[in-house]
């Protein structure tokens, strides 16, 4: 589903479809209110240095800044993260208290974003379903529970896990979900309580994912399968929008994997991949932002290209789409990965 008129390629007009502006306008503001104005930082008394979340190595290379926080690249293992960070305090404050986190639902509730989810939801049962036969299914950070849902109507006993006060009463209300409001390591569930583990969206925002993927590892029963989706970081988008790439959140954001160190990752923590895809081409922002031109909120359009460029993009626009996908390049990595043993350690 790919082409001028799809949500596979990201145009201006999903963004407005989706109601991402109004989310990403509500999100800078908030950012704005934890810089010190004099250093034009992250508040010192907010901050906390970190290490590799990987490789746990404090040796990182600059990459670039953005409303105040720095994004840096791990000389070791090449995973990209900000530091210093949101300390873990007022990280869980605004997951329960963000106006913009709470205007996500908007976007999720949005036709557009739904019509758009579901073949890359359907993606990850069809793969869990193909390596074992169980059906208990947790979602961590189950949002308003459309991936649960799915899940359910294909016959898995489904549980979601959420913070977000608006969200888990959506999942409650409208969809009959049973919903823990609670992190994972709160809800204490017991050894092998899962067939299936999904956090979707989740793992870029946690400042301790290795922490939070070992306790999957044990509440998911041998043998088990964890789903993943998140940001490319390795992405021909990131690579040509830099920070005016809108994952860019140093806030909401901590983590930025590519496929390789969210790889290694999961191989510490006990899982071996079995399937992974990046997806989302965003061909008509690189085009735009080559074009110098806003890359969201400019309509799309080639009149600044070359005449063979353009002839190109008309002509074989799919297949350009579908490439920068095949080749790794998408915007998002979607994955499933199997629990195979111990963790690193132990």
């Amino acid at each position: 589903m790919t082409g001028p008129g799809s949500p596979e390629a990201i145009t201006a007009n999903f963004e407005v479809a989706s109601r991402r502006n109004p989310f990403f306008a509500q999100l800078e503001r908030e950012e704005r209110e934890l810089i010190d104005p004099a250093t034009g930082r992250l508040r010192a008394e907010l901050a906390r240095g970190v290490a590799c979340p990987v490789c746990d190595a404090d040796d990182a290379e600059p990459l670039l800044d953005k409303r105040g926080y720095t994004f840096v690249r791990c000389r070791g293992c090449t995973m990209v993260y900000v530091n210093p960070q949101v300390n873990d305090e007022l990280l869980e404050r605004l997951y329960t208290k963000s106006l913009a986190n709470e205007m996500w639902v908007d976007v999720l509730t949005s036709d557009a974003e739904r019509h758009y989810n579901i073949p890359h939801h359907d993606w990850l049962l069809e793969h869990m379903e193909e390596l074992q036969d169980g059906r208990r299914l947790l979602d961590v950070g189950c949002s308003i529970g459309d991936f649960l849902v799915q899940a359910r109507d294909r016959g898995w006993d489904v549980t979601g896990m959420e913070l977000g006060e608006r969200a888990s009463a959506y999942a409650r209300d409208v969809h009959k979900l049973h919903v823990i409001e609670a992190t994972l390591e709160e809800s204490k569930s017991p050894d092998a309580s899962f067939d299936a583990v999904t956090m979707l969206s989740i793992l870029e925002h946690l400042p301790q994912p290795k922490r939070v993927l070992r306790e999957v590892h044990r509440i998911l029963r041998p043998g088990g399968v964890l789903g993943v989706i998140v940001p490319n970081v390795q992405s021909l988008a990131v690579m040509v929008l830099r920070a005016q790439a809108r994952t860019f959140t140093g806030r909401n954001h901590p983590n930025y994997f590519s496929l390789a160190t969210l790889t290694r990752l999961l191989s510490q923590v006990g899982f071996r991949l079995a399937a992974a895809e990046t997806y989302i081409s965003s061909l008509p922002a690189i085009l735009n932002a080559a074009q110098l031109r806003d890359p969201y909120l400019a309509e799309p359009d080639t009149a600044l290209l070359a005449a063979e460029v353009r002839r190109l993009i008309d002509e074989r626009r799919e297949e350009l789409e579908a490439l920068i996908c095949r080749l790794g390049m998408g915007y998002r990595i979607k994955l499933v990965a199997m629990r195979v043993g111990r963790t690193a350690d132990g």
